[in-house]
């Protein structure tokens, strides 16, 4: 896999950076604010986590689509 260019690393940055300013609301709602399972594991989830998680998940479906169109077009 080779690096990726500086372009890149700033682009999916900004796309990192955006998910811990801005969550759908239904994301917020199904996964923090009216979530019920996390009563049922036995540690806390800090609300850092869970933005990392979503930010990272959302760079993740970023990153793909980005290779899905560039295979495609």
């Amino acid at each position: 896999m080779k690096r990726p260019s500086l372009t890149q690393a700033v682009f999916y940055s900004l796309i990192f950076i955006s998910g811990f300013q801005y969550q759908p609301n239904w994301v917020y709602d199904n996964f923090w604010a009216k979530a019920d399972f996390y009563d049922s594991i036995p540690f806390d989830v800090p609300y850092f986590v869970f933005l990392s998680i979503y930010s990272s998940l959302l760079t993740l479906l970023v990153w793909v689509s980005v290779k899905f169109a560039k295979s495609k077009l």
